[in-house]
């Protein structure tokens, strides 16, 4: 399925944001949740963060652009089937920029 019709043509998550080194968890609950509404990558979001994730391993495991994941992510934290937390900063945290050309990387050498 293409990205624009995953993102029902929302091309920003909304007020939410979601750094790449954002964890998500799935709300107990939700792991029963019928799939109302909810797309195959909505599911897999839901399966894979069934332990807390990084917003780059969920945006790796999809395959999915980066924009696409954190629209998603955004549908699941207002439906309250995930939520998420950052983790302690360090003074060393890589930049977003580069956290994503090593993503882009690992897809280009998989």
């Amino acid at each position: 399925m293409r990205s624009f019709a995953l993102t029902g043509g929302r091309a920003s998550p909304g007020s939410e944001s979601f750094e790449l080194l954002t964890y998500v968890v799935t709300v107990p609950w939700s792991s029963g949740y019928s799939g109302l509404h909810l797309q195959p990558e909505h599911l897999s979001i839901l399966e894979h963060a069934e332990r807390p994730a990084s917003v780059a391993e969920i945006a790796s495991h999809l395959s999915r652009p980066l924009g696409v994941v954190r629209v998603l992510l955004n549908d699941l934290q207002e439906m309250g089937a995930i939520t998420k937390y950052s983790p302690t900063p360090t003074a060393n945290r890589p930049d977003d920029r580069i956290l994503q050309a090593v993503i882009d990387g690992l897809r280009a050498a998989g």
